[in-house]
């Protein structure tokens, strides 16, 4: 099944984010990584989708600038519950704002090996020729590099 609708037509774009798979959802997801985030990691890429626990700035809305960490990620409704950043009721209890991940700014978080595997995957992803190698405990570590192919002489 693709990631992503071939029509133009509103109404079909609208019906695929509805009607889509998970998979497809998590895409849709995408969270921006911030500046120094990603020269930490040592990544071009711009956006990963975001997961509980990691730090995120929010940057548009009526919750802008506050920062905390990610309480829930909504694949149902394409929405991330940030801690802190909460409304009050009309009966006067305080709820989690649900926020649109465009709105964010990913500041920090886990990168175990799987994930790094998956932001160094795509060919955009790697700066400098260097590879993403940050552990889960946030060390700097040497990643290795990919076997270079046998030229034939």
């Amino acid at each position: 099944m693709a990631t992503h609708s071939e029509s133009i037509q509103a109404r079909k774009q609208r019906k695929f984010r509805y009607t889509a798979p998970n998979h497809a959802r998590r895409k849709m997801m995408g969270v921006h990584i911030s500046k120094e985030l990603r020269a930490k990691l040592g990544t071009a890429r711009r956006s990963i989708p975001p997961r509980k626990g990691d730090k995120a700035r929010v940057v548009r809305g009526e919750h802008k600038g506050h920062t905390g960490r990610i309480f829930e990620v909504d694949l149902a409704f394409l929405k991330v519950y940030v801690e802190g950043a909460h409304t009050r009721t009309a009966k006067g209890v305080e709820k989690l704002v649900a926020l649109d991940p465009s709105n964010l700014v990913l500041l920090d978080g886990e990168f175990a090996k799987d994930r790094l595997e998956a932001i160094n995957r795509s060919p955009k992803a790697v700066l400098q020729g260097k590879t993403a190698s940050i552990g889960a405990e946030g060390s700097n570590r040497e990643a290795k590099a990919q076997p270079q192919k046998k030229q034939m002489s």
